[in-house]
């Protein structure tokens, strides 16, 4: 007969799952019960049929990664940022994966999210770089999505000039993109984080790139938007920063480039202005 795993234990098996549905079910009734019930198959047609672990995913409580092992943080633990992530509701995270050897609440508390396209320009790849030194070398932790663009101009900058939070798509042991394990690495050995919902050996999907963007900003209390078109996850998670009260700063931009819409369009909409670090750090 087999025990009813511990609430930590469940938390981390269903992390190797993609749906939604269950991350509402298990907020809602336990990620004991919604184990139990997704292991006797008794979630109902609907939901069933989309809950299978993504190919590569492990279900485990455990990682080891080229930096070290890795750790699932949940509700209850000290470093569990749980005010910040209350903002989700019942979508919130099951617990994170985290690599990195500071307390997680400690880098988050006063951390600043810069985000925009994984497309960018040379203009954004710098102002990304100039408002993450700035962000940086006040102290602060530089919070950005693990992707090309605007993520990779400023984790790169923020490892340079002090700590860095990199919030992956994919398992915190997958290296994405493939050409990023040099940062990857150099943003835990400068005293950063890697930091995914999903667990070890989750592969990269659209939903989850998604869901990265939706983590970042919740994560930090402020955001920062470089560049975006009009329709994307920038702008999309931009708004529900907006719409929670959370306080977001736009980057105005040429006004030939489409990369401008979607900051133009944030301070049309409520977004303040950013034209340098010490327009978000007072």
């Amino acid at each position: 007969m087999s025990s009813t795993p511990s609430d930590r234990t469940a938390r981390s098996v269903l992390s190797a799952y993609e749906a939604p549905e269950l991350r509402v079910l298990a907020n809602r009734v336990g990620a004991a019960e919604a184990l139990a019930k997704l292991h006797a198959g008794d979630l109902g047609p609907g939901l069933m049929a989309h809950v299978d672990p993504e190919p590569g995913a492990v279900e485990s409580d455990a990682a080891t990664t080229q930096q070290g092992a890795a750790r699932f943080v949940v509700p209850g633990d000290d470093e569990y940022p749980g005010e910040l992530l209350a903002v989700l509701g019942d979508d919130r995270p099951l617990g994170l994966w985290v690599l990195g050897t500071s307390p997680l609440l400690d880098a988050v508390r006063t951390s600043v999210a810069i985000t925009g396209g994984s497309s960018a320009t040379e203009y954004g790849r710098h102002v990304a770089q100039t408002l993450a030194g700035d962000v940086a070398e006040s102290g602060r932790t530089v919070a950005a999505a693990m992707m090309f663009g605007i993520g990779m101009a400023t984790l790169r900058s923020a490892t340079t000039y002090g700590r860095a939070l990199a919030v992956l798509a994919t398992g915190v042991d997958v290296v994405f993109p493939r050409d990023h394990g040099p940062l990857q690495h150099a943003i835990v050995e400068k005293g950063g984080h890697l930091v995914s919902e999903y667990g070890p050996g989750a592969p990269v999907s659209r939903a989850r790139a998604r869901r990265r963007a939706q983590l970042l900003t919740a994560l930090a209390p402020a955001t920062v938007v470089v560049e975006a078109s009009l329709f994307g996850n920038t702008m999309e998670v931009a708004r529900g920063a907006l719409a929670l009260g959370r306080p977001v700063w736009a980057v105005p931009g040429p006004v030939t480039s489409e990369l401008s819409t979607g900051p133009h369009q944030l301070l049309r909409e409520g977004a303040q202005v950013a034209t340098g670090g010490a327009d978000f750090l007072s």
